[in-house]
Protein backbone atom coordinates (compact mmCIF):
# COMPACT_ATOMS: atom_id res chain seq x y z
CA UNK A 1 0.00 0.00 0.00
CA UNK A 2 1.11 3.41 -0.63
CA UNK A 3 2.10 5.62 1.70
CA UNK A 4 -0.42 8.42 2.14
CA UNK A 5 0.77 12.22 1.42
CA UNK A 6 0.13 15.24 3.27
CA UNK A 7 -0.61 18.66 1.19
CA UNK A 8 0.71 21.33 2.56
CA UNK A 9 -1.92 24.11 3.04
CA UNK A 10 0.51 27.16 4.14
CA UNK A 11 4.57 27.68 2.99
CA UNK A 12 5.03 30.21 5.94
CA UNK A 13 3.79 30.05 9.51
CA UNK A 14 4.11 32.55 12.53
CA UNK A 15 4.34 31.78 15.99
CA UNK A 16 2.89 34.44 18.55
CA UNK A 17 3.26 34.46 22.00
CA UNK A 18 3.06 37.47 25.05
CA UNK A 19 5.72 39.93 23.28
CA UNK A 20 3.53 40.55 20.52
CA UNK A 21 0.53 41.85 23.28
CA UNK A 22 3.33 43.36 25.22
CA UNK A 23 4.22 45.00 21.87
CA UNK A 24 0.97 46.71 21.58
CA UNK A 25 1.14 47.66 25.00
CA UNK A 26 -0.68 45.51 26.61
CA UNK A 27 0.29 44.22 29.89
CA UNK A 28 2.11 40.63 31.06
CA UNK A 29 0.12 38.24 33.28
CA UNK A 30 2.83 38.43 35.96
CA UNK A 31 2.48 42.26 35.88
CA UNK A 32 -1.60 43.23 34.81
CA UNK A 33 -2.60 43.32 39.00
CA UNK A 34 0.05 46.10 39.73
CA UNK A 35 -0.69 47.87 36.52
CA UNK A 36 -4.55 48.67 36.64
CA UNK A 37 -3.97 48.68 40.58
CA UNK A 38 -4.38 52.27 40.19
CA UNK A 39 -7.56 52.28 37.72
CA UNK A 40 -9.70 51.24 40.59
CA UNK A 41 -11.97 53.36 42.65
CA UNK A 42 -10.47 53.58 46.03
CA UNK A 43 -13.18 51.63 47.61
CA UNK A 44 -12.63 48.91 45.37
CA UNK A 45 -8.77 49.34 46.25
CA UNK A 46 -9.70 48.67 49.94
CA UNK A 47 -11.92 46.04 49.56
CA UNK A 48 -9.82 44.34 47.52
CA UNK A 49 -6.59 44.56 49.93
CA UNK A 50 -8.86 42.56 52.73
CA UNK A 51 -9.31 39.74 49.79
CA UNK A 52 -5.84 39.60 48.83
CA UNK A 53 -4.86 39.71 52.56
CA UNK A 54 -7.22 37.03 53.57
CA UNK A 55 -5.10 34.50 50.42
CA UNK A 56 -1.94 36.35 50.72
CA UNK A 57 -1.57 37.59 54.55
CA UNK A 58 2.07 39.40 53.38
CA UNK A 59 0.21 41.67 50.93
CA UNK A 60 1.37 44.99 50.68
CA UNK A 61 -0.35 47.56 47.92
CA UNK A 62 2.75 49.72 48.71
CA UNK A 63 5.31 46.55 47.17
CA UNK A 64 5.21 45.83 43.50
CA UNK A 65 6.73 42.35 44.64
CA UNK A 66 3.39 41.74 47.03
CA UNK A 67 0.97 41.43 44.49
CA UNK A 68 -0.22 38.40 43.25
CA UNK A 69 -0.46 37.04 39.74
CA UNK A 70 -4.00 37.59 38.10
CA UNK A 71 -4.78 34.29 37.10
CA UNK A 72 -4.13 32.89 40.74
CA UNK A 73 -5.84 35.50 42.32
CA UNK A 74 -9.12 35.36 39.83
CA UNK A 75 -9.11 31.61 41.13
CA UNK A 76 -8.48 32.63 44.16
CA UNK A 77 -11.68 34.49 44.49
CA UNK A 78 -13.47 32.07 42.37
CA UNK A 79 -13.02 29.21 44.69
CA UNK A 80 -13.79 31.72 47.78
CA UNK A 81 -16.89 32.30 46.48
CA UNK A 82 -18.11 28.92 45.56
CA UNK A 83 -16.71 27.59 49.41
CA UNK A 84 -17.80 30.69 51.31
CA UNK A 85 -21.27 29.81 53.05
CA UNK A 86 -19.21 26.22 53.77
CA UNK A 87 -15.76 27.23 54.81
CA UNK A 88 -16.92 30.22 57.50
CA UNK A 89 -18.87 30.32 60.56
CA UNK A 90 -18.76 34.18 60.20
CA UNK A 91 -17.59 36.56 57.26
CA UNK A 92 -14.70 38.61 58.68
CA UNK A 93 -13.43 40.80 56.59
CA UNK A 94 -15.63 40.84 54.13
CA UNK A 95 -18.95 39.64 52.76
CA UNK A 96 -20.03 36.72 50.05
CA UNK A 97 -21.75 39.80 48.32
CA UNK A 98 -18.44 42.38 48.47
CA UNK A 99 -16.36 39.66 47.27
CA UNK A 100 -18.67 39.00 44.05
CA UNK A 101 -18.82 43.08 43.96
CA UNK A 102 -14.82 43.41 44.08
CA UNK A 103 -14.35 40.94 41.58
CA UNK A 104 -16.23 42.40 39.02
CA UNK A 105 -15.50 45.59 40.16
CA UNK A 106 -11.48 44.53 38.86
CA UNK A 107 -12.71 42.72 35.44
CA UNK A 108 -14.93 46.02 34.70
CA UNK A 109 -11.87 48.01 35.01
CA UNK A 110 -9.04 45.67 33.45
CA UNK A 111 -12.26 45.34 30.38
CA UNK A 112 -12.42 49.28 30.14
CA UNK A 113 -8.57 49.80 30.45
CA UNK A 114 -7.89 46.87 27.48
CA UNK A 115 -10.55 48.60 25.34
CA UNK A 116 -8.27 51.85 25.59
CA UNK A 117 -5.49 49.75 24.67
CA UNK A 118 -7.47 48.23 21.49
CA UNK A 119 -8.15 51.39 20.23
CA UNK A 120 -4.28 52.67 20.67
CA UNK A 121 -3.13 49.25 19.53
CA UNK A 122 -5.13 49.12 16.04
CA UNK A 123 -3.14 51.99 15.12
CA UNK A 124 -0.17 51.56 15.54
CA UNK A 125 2.13 51.56 12.53
CA UNK A 126 3.94 48.07 12.50
CA UNK A 127 0.66 46.27 12.98
CA UNK A 128 -0.61 47.23 10.06
CA UNK A 129 2.69 46.48 8.12
CA UNK A 130 2.60 42.78 9.85
CA UNK A 131 -0.74 42.13 8.76
CA UNK A 132 -0.59 42.76 5.30
CA UNK A 133 2.43 40.78 5.11
CA UNK A 134 0.72 37.61 6.69
CA UNK A 135 -2.01 38.01 4.19
CA UNK A 136 0.09 38.81 1.14
CA UNK A 137 2.08 35.16 2.16
CA UNK A 138 -1.40 33.69 2.91
CA UNK A 139 0.60 32.81 6.45
CA UNK A 140 -1.01 30.33 9.27
CA UNK A 141 -0.63 31.95 12.68
CA UNK A 142 -0.19 29.97 15.78
CA UNK A 143 -1.00 32.48 18.84
CA UNK A 144 -0.50 31.58 22.73
CA UNK A 145 -2.73 34.76 23.61
CA UNK A 146 -6.40 35.66 22.55
CA UNK A 147 -4.86 38.43 19.97
CA UNK A 148 -8.34 39.44 19.21
CA UNK A 149 -6.57 42.77 17.67
CA UNK A 150 -4.96 40.17 15.22
CA UNK A 151 -8.73 38.80 14.76
CA UNK A 152 -10.27 42.36 14.13
CA UNK A 153 -7.50 43.09 11.57
CA UNK A 154 -7.61 40.02 9.71
CA UNK A 155 -10.69 39.21 9.44
CA UNK A 156 -13.12 42.19 10.59
CA UNK A 157 -16.79 40.70 10.82
CA UNK A 158 -16.21 37.87 8.44
CA UNK A 159 -14.91 36.08 11.49
CA UNK A 160 -16.01 32.36 11.12
CA UNK A 161 -14.77 28.98 12.47
CA UNK A 162 -12.58 28.46 9.56
CA UNK A 163 -10.80 31.77 9.86
CA UNK A 164 -9.09 29.87 13.18
CA UNK A 165 -8.84 26.42 10.88
CA UNK A 166 -11.57 25.00 11.67
CA UNK A 167 -13.84 22.55 9.97
CA UNK A 168 -16.68 20.47 10.59
CA UNK A 169 -15.81 16.46 10.17
CA UNK A 170 -17.30 14.60 8.13
CA UNK A 171 -20.28 12.43 9.23
CA UNK A 172 -20.32 8.97 8.48
CA UNK A 173 -22.99 8.11 6.47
Amino acid sequence: MKPKTTERIRETVYVIGAGFSAGLGYPLTKSLLIDVWNRLPPAAQDQLVKVIEFHHPAFDPQRKTSFPDIEQLLTEISVNADLFDASRPVEGSFTKRQLEEVKETLLTTIAEWFHELFEAACHRPWLARMVDRFQSENAAIVSFNWDLILDHLLFGDGLAPESYGLVLCPTNN
